[in-house]
């Protein structure tokens, strides 16, 4: 037998008709008093609707709109500075590579000049300046290829060297008058160059 609420004694088991009154009280329950859940579900489905677009919201869109132009302008414009890149190196391998590297060979070509042109200064006069002078173009081919500013000192080192030789020890061995005037522009405006490229 079942008590006044219509549920069986504990150890007995619900017979159909009993599962099927239970389930119907329970669907009355629910319809009569929503869950919080249920209560959330709806004020979301309110929520997604969508009234009248506002006035910050279009000006909104017309600023993204703007944005999204500008943003194609620059890679539209970043698109042309790689090809204009592309032909100025083209150009500086044509007219002899980079301007820096162009002024350290030629500060090396001409002190092999000068010691041919002087073979009455003392042995291996030249031979420690020229040695800085091949490691100038080494370093201004490096900072070419690296572009790196910790490769300048590279450049700038051997540069004081040669022109510490220039203006003091070439004197002091030799004392015979050399012009050193063009191997000095040289270096001086490879190390100008040097400078661009890691500003």
């Amino acid at each position: 037998m079942t008590d006044q609420n219509d549920q069986p004694p504990a150890g007995e088991e619900l017979t159909d008709e009993q599962k099927a009154f239970l389930l119907a009280q329970q669907a009355q329950q629910a319809a009569a008093s929503p869950s919080p859940a249920a209560d959330t579900a709806a004020s979301m489905a309110q929520m997604t609707g969508r009234g009248p677009e506002l006035p910050a919201e279009s000006a909104m869109d017309q600023l993204m709109a703007a944005l999204r132009a500008q943003s194609a302008q620059i890679e539209a414009l970043q698109a042309q500075v790689g090809v204009m890149q592309k032909q100025s190196e083209e150009a500086q391998a044509a007219a002899g590579g980079p301007l820096t590297v162009r002024y350290a060979d030629g500060a090396v070509a001409k002190l092999q000049a000068l010691k041919a042109q002087h073979p009455d200064v003392p042995q291996g006069h030249f031979d420690a300046v020229i040695k800085a002078a091949e490691g100038l173009a080494e370093g201004a081919r490096a900072l070419v290829k690296t572009g790196a500013s910790d490769v300048l000192k590279d450049v700038e080192g051997p540069a004081a060297a040669i022109e510490k030789f220039i203006g003091k020890t070439h004197w002091r061995l030799s004392g015979k008058h050399i012009d050193f005037s063009a191997i000095a522009d040289d270096v001086e405006t490879a190390v100008e160059e040097a400078l661009k490229l890691v500003a």
